[in-house]
């Protein structure tokens, strides 16, 4: 019998059963009155192996960074080369934002009437942030063969600082 080895694009729903320890991430949306939530939270049956533990403790800290951001000004470029930086510090660099082919160079994106938006927090993005504008920021690190964890917050841009749109709790949740 030949072994079968699980490439990153067969992490779905479909390609096998929930494992324990295996993280399950779910990115879901929401329509309210005409306009679009996109979240994401880590759930695990069990434990997380402790690089997963690791990267889900790096995109909370990152997260933790955008919350006490000023938000109006800011400019997407920034934001990702920031984000960036803190996985290359933490040796996840290679695992941030997708592996090898499947890696992007976003970290959010803009919400709206639509899913994806502007603005893109991006690298080479010179935009800044202006009030009003609402976004999905998404540092998530995906671990080939093994799977992904990763957290999704959805902001708007205030004058005085960034509001969060939920208030659903941020933290892994162990089931």
């Amino acid at each position: 019998m030949r072994k079968v080895v699980p490439t990153q694009s067969d992490y779905s729903v479909r390609a096998h059963p929930i494992r324990r320890d295996q993280p399950i991430v779910i990115d879901y949306g929401v329509g309210y009155n005409g306009y679009v939530t996109d979240e994401t939270r880590t759930f695990v049956i069990g434990r997380l192996k402790s690089h997963f533990e690791k990267a889900c403790q790096v995109a909370l800290r990152m997260l933790a960074e955008m919350e006490s951001s000023p938000g109006v000004g800011e400019l997407p470029d920034h934001i990702y080369k920031r984000m960036q930086e803190v996985a290359e510090k933490e040796g996840l660099a290679s695992n941030f934002m997708g592996y090898g082919e499947g890696k992007v160079s976003f970290v959010g994106h803009g919400l709206g009437l639509e899913i994806n938006e502007w603005p893109i927090l991006s690298k080479g993005k010179k935009r800044p942030l202006q009030s009003g504008m609402v976004f999905a920021f998404e540092p998530k690190f995906v671990f080939p063969n093994e799977g992904a964890v990763g957290i999704e917050v959805d902001f708007i841009v205030r004058e005085q600082g960034l509001e969060r749109v939920t208030e659903f709790p941020k933290d892994v949740v162990y089931l």
